[in-house]
């Protein structure tokens, strides 16, 4: 199956994860005697120290280059952040071109990019809803790298703009679902005010005009948090999203009729004759009622970037009346 929303969507899930997992190890670089290039570089002329045998390539590591490697990987975490917030745009676009036409073909072809927005939309408010908690409570020390202390102060590593376009993106589907989803437009007073709001910030002016700590109540310390809205109100949106989107899969007829397996209560498409894409799809994840229910039911756990996995995903899995 070649599909560029496939492909991007897959792109925009391996980039959140880049983004939210405060396990990630960044291995660092340098080589004072190669040209800067494009290309990915072959891992296979380094030993196991992360040096080249001939003493030309060092490692950046936070240790004994803590300066030098912080800066590194908030640029590259910049970086990815920008283009997150590019791929978003382009997977809502073509997530809403699919849901506006009347295609014919596989259903399964534009349910499965529906499914990795959906994973993608639950990492993201997981990140939202921890920094909720570090805003309020001060930054935590669950995380061991630079993603994570993005609230702390003037030396985020979160892209504003970027930031709030990813975000603004979900809020306003969930917002206005009609206005979004039908003509491609933010919502009234959601996405674009913020982005608005955010180059503003970026630019310098009315700076004194913003009050960072509006949001929250008074007294709270509050001012190192950059938007507008208080990270809750992005947090929230992934259950209107989510249920916002199925609603139109649904009215389309695509997600596929499913059923528990005899035996081991896999769920897998109750029709007849599946596409074997489909069937290989749903055999290959093994989900159950019983797994979906205890999913549904997960509590925030701010050490761990999982812990909404198939909180919001899982109303797809289950089985829809044919």
């Amino acid at each position: 199956m070649k599909d560029d929303l496939l492909s991007r969507v897959l792109d925009l899930w391996t980039v959140i994860n880049i983004l939210v997992d405060p396990s990630a190890n960044w291995q660092v670089f340098m080589n004072t005697s190669a040209e800067p290039r494009k290309d990915p570089f072959d891992l296979s002329s380094l030993n196991g120290d992360g040096a080249r045998s001939d003493g030309s390539r060092f490692s950046i590591d936070p240790v004994t280059h803590d300066d030098s490697h912080d800066v590194i990987i908030r640029q590259l975490l910049v970086a990815a952040e920008k283009h997150a917030a590019n791929l978003a745009k382009l997977v809502m676009r073509g997530m809403e071109l699919r849901l506006v036409e009347l295609q014919k073909g596989n259903p399964f072809e534009r349910f499965l990019p529906a499914v990795i927005l959906i994973a993608c939309v639950e990492r993201w408010c997981w990140l939202f809803a921890k920094w909720e908690t570090e805003v309020i409570d001060g930054p935590s020390d669950l995380s061991s790298t630079a993603t994570q202390s993005a609230p702390a102060g003037g030396a985020s590593v979160i892209s504003t703009r970027s930031q709030d376009e990813l975000a603004g993106g979900v809020a306003g589907m969930a917002t206005d679902p009609a206005g979004v989803a039908l003509l491609g437009q933010p919502a009234a007073g959601g996405g674009e005010n913020l982005r608005e709001g955010a180059r503003e910030l970026k630019s310098g002016e009315h700076r004194e005009e913003f009050d960072f700590s509006s949001p929250y109540p008074s007294g709270v310390g509050t001012s190192r948090w950059p938007l507008p809205k208080p990270p809750t109100y992005y947090s929230q949106q992934c259950e209107r999203f989510s249920d916002f989107l199925l609603m139109m899969l649904t009215m389309r007829h695509i997600p596929l009729s499913t059923a528990a397996r005899l035996g081991d209560g896999v769920l897998v498409p109750q029709v007849l004759n599946p596409p074997a894409m489909s069937r290989e799809w749903y055999e290959a994840i093994g989900v159950t009622d019983a797994l979906l229910d205890q999913r549904r039911n997960a509590p925030l756990d701010l050490a761990n970037q999982r812990c909404w996995e198939l909180k919001y995903l899982g109303k797809f899995l289950r089985p829809v009346p044919p």
